[in-house]
C-alpha cells in the first residue's frame, strides 16, 4: 500500500522559480520569443505578437525606478497566453514614502499568425482584473525580415498615453472617445467598460540577434508614466528605450539590461519551462520485461503454467504491490496497486508485461486492475495477440488502445487480508504564505511527523503533527477586518499559537457500494482550523469523462493552538460537484453548494493538462457576498501549478509538486480542506485520464 498517499502530494508547494529552474536538469525554451519588463513576449516595454511555446510557463522579475514586477505567464493555447502579475510600487498611487503591493492579470491572443508576406497579429487586455495600475489594451503585429523582427502596435490606456490622438475606433461609437477613471486600489473586478477607450498611440521597435544569445532591443514606447511622473518624480526625457537580452543555453533562463526614457536603468531575470522538453531525453526508466512471443515448447515439454510466486516477486520488484489474482478459463485477472509510476498507462503497461511471461500459456487474455486503498478503480482487458502485435509496432498510440477494453470493476477478487498495519514516517516540510499586505512573501520550514494505522480492508486512521523550525508565518500582525465569520481571515493566530500543532488526527472509510461509485466517511480533527465529520459519494464510470459528487460536512472551528479544544464556531458545508474532462488539453470542474462562512455559490476550476502530468489552471468563487462585503479582491481566487517530479528526475516517481496561488485569502468562498477526497484519488486511473499517455503504455 502506499504510505499515506494524499492525492499524490509531494508537498504544499515550493518556491516557483526553484520548480521551474534546477540548475540545468529542467529543459526549457530555446531560441522562442523573450521576455520584457510586463513578463509577456516583448520588446522591453511595449508587447510583440510573438508567442512562447504551447503550454509552456515562464516566471519573469523585473525592476525599474520604484517597480518590482513578478509574472508568471502561461502559455494556455497555441494562440492564447495569461498572465499574472505581483508588484511593488514604492511610493505611488499613495503620493507618500509607503509601498504598495498590486495584483493585476493579463490576456493575450494572437489573431493571426506570421505568414512569409504577412505579420503576425495580436491583440491583449493588461491589468484587466486588478486596481487598473497597469490597465491597459493593445493591438500589435510583429514581422520576421531576415535577422530582424519588427514590431509595431496600436495602444490604449498606458499603452496610449504618450502622443496620443484621437481614438480610430470613435467613429464607430463616441463613447469611444473617453477612457473612464477606475477607482485605483479596488481590484477585483472585470471592467471590461473601459476596454480600447480614451486616446490611443503608436509604439513599435526592433530586435537584432548579435549571437545565439545576445538579442539587441530597440523600441518607441508610448507609455508615457503620467501616474508615476505625477506622484513621486519619474521623469521620461525621450520615449526611446534601448537595451539587450541575453538567453542562457539551456534556454531555461534569460538576463535583461535596459535603458528607459533616457534617464533610468531596468533589469529582467526571467526562467522558462516547456512541459513538453526535458534534459533527461526519453527517461532514466529500466527497460521492462519483453513481451513472451513464443509460446512453442521443446517436444515432450507440458506447457508453460502460472508462476504466482514469481510473478509476486517481480511485480514487486517493479514497484507494484500484487493485491490478488484469479484465472477464469482462459482469462487471467491481475490486481495492482501501483507504488512507482505517475502515468497509470505506463503502470498497466509493465504489469500487463510481466502477466505475459508469468500466467500459464493457455491465458490469451490479461485483466489488469488498478487498485488505490483497496478500491479497485479501472480494468484494463488486453490480448495476449494484441501485445505481442504492437510491442515493436510504430502504429499510432490510439491505434493500440481501440483493441483494449476498459471497463468498471465493483470488487477484489479475493476479500484482503483482515490485519492490522502500522505506519509512521519523519518528513521535512515547506508551507508559505502570499501577498500578505506586510510582507508578500512568508515561508515555515519544519518537521512533520505523519502515521497510519490500517485496522481492516476500508478503514484507517492517520495523524499528522508538525514543528516549526524556521520561519516568519507566525509573525504576522495584521488583524483581519473582514465582517463575515473569521472562518479563514484569523489563521495567522494558528501560527502563532499552534506550534507544535495537531494538523489532522481522522478516522477515514472508504468504500464501493456499486462498479461505478464511491463513498468516503471521514470523522475527526480535518484539517490545521476545523474538526468535525464529512461524507462524500461520486459517482464516475471509468469510460465516461464526466461524473458527479455529493460532499456534506459538519464541523466546528478549532482552537489556535491546534490541539483538541474547539471553538464556538460552527457550520454545515457542502457541495455538489460535476466534473468534465474535455479531453485532450482541458478538464473542468463545477462546485455549486453552501462555503464555511455560510454564504452560498458556485466556484469554477478549469485546468490545462499536459500529456506529461503537468497541470496549470485557475478558479474562481462566486457567492451572494456582495464584493463590498468580501473586501479586497471581490472574489475568491487563484491560480494551480502542479509540476510531475518524474519530469523533472527523468525517473519513475508517483509524486507531483503542487502549487496553489491564491490570490487573496478572505473569508468568503472559503472551502474545508480533507483528504483523500475521492475524485482526485480516482482521476489518474480513468480511460480519458489515461488515454492521454497511453503511448507510456510501452515504457
Amino acid at each position: 500500500m502506499k504510505f499515506l498517499r494524499l492525492a499524490r502530494r509531494f508537498s504544499q508547494g515550493l518556491v516557483l522559480i526553484f520548480m521551474l529552474d534546477t540548475g540545468g536538469v529542467v529543459a526549457g525554451v530555446a531560441n522562442g520569443p523573450t521576455h520584457g519588463l510586463y513578463g509577456t513576449p516583448g520588446l522591453i516595454d511595449m508587447p510583440t505578437s510573438e508567442n512562447a511555446p504551447d503550454a509552456s510557463v515562464a516566471f519573469s522579475l523585473s525592476g525599474l525606478n520604484g517597480q518590482i514586477r513578478s509574472t508568471l505567464t502561461f502559455q494556455i493555447l497555441p494562440g492564447l497566453s495569461g498572465s499574472f502579475r505581483y508588484s511593488t510600487l514604492y511610493n505611488e498611487w499613495t503620493g507618500d514614502a509607503r509601498q504598495h503591493w498590486d495584483r493585476s492579470f493579463d490576456l493575450r491572443y494572437q489573431v493571426r499568425p506570421e505568414t512569409r508576406l504577412m505579420p503576425a497579429i495580436s491583440l491583449g487586455v493588461q491589468d484587466f482584473i486588478g486596481t487598473g495600475v497597469f490597465s491597459g489594451e493593445y493591438v500589435v503585429g510583429t514581422k520576421t525580415m531576415g535577422p530582424l523582427k519588427a514590431s509595431v502596435g496600436l495602444g490604449w490606456g498606458r499603452y496610449g498615453s504618450h502622443n496620443g490622438f484621437k481614438n480610430p475606433l470613435s467613429g464607430v461609437s463616441s463613447k469611444f472617445d473617453t477612457r473612464p477613471a477606475r477607482e485605483v486600489g479596488v481590484g477585483g473586478e472585470v471592467e471590461a467598460n473601459g476596454w480600447f477607450r480614451g486616446d490611443a498611440a503608436v509604439f513599435g521597435g526592433l530586435s537584432w540577434p548579435v549571437n545565439d544569445q545576445l538579442t539587441a532591443k530597440l523600441e518607441y514606447s508610448s507609455d508615457a508614466y503620467t501616474h508615476e511622473t505625477q506622484t513621486y518624480g519619474h521623469v521620461v526625457k525621450t520615449p526611446w528605450n534601448y537595451g539587450a537580452t541575453y538567453v542562457a543555453k539551456s534556454g531555461t533562463r534569460s538576463y535583461g539590461l535596459y535603458w528607459l526614457g533616457g534617464s533610468k536603468l531596468a533589469f529582467s531575470v526571467s526562467v522558462i519551462a516547456d512541459p513538453k522538453k526535458t534534459s533527461n531525453g526519453s527517461g532514466w526508466d529500466l527497460a521492462p520485461l519483453p513481451v513472451r512471443r513464443d509460446l512453442s515448447r521443446p517436444l515432450g515439454l507440458p506447457p508453460a503454467q502460472t508462476d504466482v510466486r514469481t510473478l509476486y516477486k517481480v511485480l514487486k520488484a517493479d514497484g507494484f504491490n500484487p493485491v490478488g489474482h484469479e484465472i477464469t478459463g482462459t482469462t487471467a485477472r491481475l490486481q495492482i496497486e501501483n507504488l512507482r509510476y505517475r502515468s497509470s498507462s505506463q503502470a498497466v503497461g509493465r504489469a500487463a508485461r510481466i502477466a505475459s511471461r508469468y500466467f500459464g500459456d493457455e491465458i490469451t487474455i490479461f485483466v489488469i486492475d488498478l487498485v488505490e486503498k483497496n478500491l479497485p478503480l479501472t480494468s484494463v482487458e488486453i490480448s495476449r495477440e494484441s501485445l505481442v502485435a504492437y510491442e515493436f509496432n510504430l502504429a499510432p498510440a490510439k491505434e493500440f488502445m481501440d483493441q483494449v477494453a476498459f471497463r468498471d470493476v465493483k470488487s477484489l477478487v479475493s476479500a484482503p487480508e483482515e490485519k492490522s498495519s502500522f505506519y509512521w514516517r519523519i518528513r521535512p516540510y515547506f508551507d508559505y504564505g502570499l501577498f500578505d499586505p506586510d510582507q508578500p512573501v512568508r515561508f515555515e520550514f519544519g518537521v512533520a511527523l505523519e502515521s497510519e494505522y490500517v485496522f481492516s480492508a476500508s478503514s484507517f486512521v492517520e495523524f499528522g503533527i508538525h514543528k516549526q523550525v524556521i520561519g516568519n508565518l507566525d509573525s504576522i500582525e495584521r488583524d483581519s477586518d473582514s465582517v463575515l465569520p473569521h472562518v479563514r481571515s484569523d489563521h495567522k493566530h494558528y501560527h502563532k499559537q499552534g506550534d507544535p500543532g495537531l494538523e489532522y488526527l481522522t478516522l477515514n472509510y472508504l468504500t464501493k457500494p456499486h462498479a461505478t461509485g464511491y463513498v468516503r466517511l471521514t470523522g475527526g480533527y480535518l484539517e490545521e482550523m476545523y474538526a468535525g465529520v464529512s461524507a462524500e459519494y461520486l459517482w464516475q464510470p471509468t469510460n465516461q469523462n464526466w461524473g458527479l459528487g455529493i460532499e456534506l460536512n459538519k464541523v466546528r472551528q478549532r482552537d489556535f493552538d491546534m490541539r483538541f479544544g474547539l471553538r464556538p464556531y460552527d457550520v454545515f458545508t457542502g457541495h455538489v460537484s460535476a466534473y468534465y474532462d474535455f479531453g485532450g488539453r482541458f478538464e473542468g470542474q463545477l462546485d455549486i453548494g453552501q462555503y464555511l462562512a455560510g454564504d452560498k455559490g458556485v466556484t469554477l476550476s478549469v485546468n490545462r493538462v499536459t500529456s506529461n502530468g503537468w497541470r496549470f489552471g485557475a478558479w474562481a468563487t462566486l457567492t451572494d457576498v456582495p464584493f463590498e462585503t468580501f473586501g479586497e479582491g471581490s472574489f475568491d481566487k487563484g491560480l494551480r501549478v502542479d509540476i510531475p517530479l518524474d519530469w523533472i528526475l527523468g525517473k519513475p516517481s508517483p509524486l507531483v509538486m503542487q502549487t496553489p496561488i491564491q490570490i487573496i485569502g478572505r473569508d468568503g468562498g472559503a472551502r474545508l480542506h480533507v483528504n483523500h477526497r475521492l475524485y482526485p484519488l480516482i482521476q489518474h486511473a480513468q480511460r480519458v485520464d489515461m488515454g492521454r499517455e497511453w503511448a507510456r503504455f510501452w515504457r
